[in-house]
């Protein structure tokens, strides 16, 4: 981390009451995940190109046959799509 300077990460933990654990899951919250982007932006573009036609089940299939090979289980077998793409 190139904002910490000379100091630890535990130190600075101790000099402002606040645990590490907290430390990091705000620094995770923060940090947006390329790959969640990618694949929601896949999916985002399978469903525009079918012209909302594709269900859930359609476009997983249709993500998996991408040489990309965007992994689902994240997201479960909806994908999230309905929700995206009504806006």
């Amino acid at each position: 981390m190139s904002l910490q300077g000379s100091l630890s990460i535990e130190r600075m933990c101790q000099m402002v009451p606040v645990s590490r654990r907290s430390f990091y899951r705000s620094l995770k919250e923060q940090q947006p995940v390329e790959e969640e982007m990618e694949v929601r932006s896949a999916i985002q573009q399978i469903a525009l190109e079918h012209r909302r036609r594709y269900g859930y089940r359609r476009i997983t299939a249709e993500l998996h046959r991408r040489p990309a090979g965007h992994r689902t289980k994240k997201y479960g077998d909806g994908c999230g799509v309905p929700n995206q793409l009504t806006a």
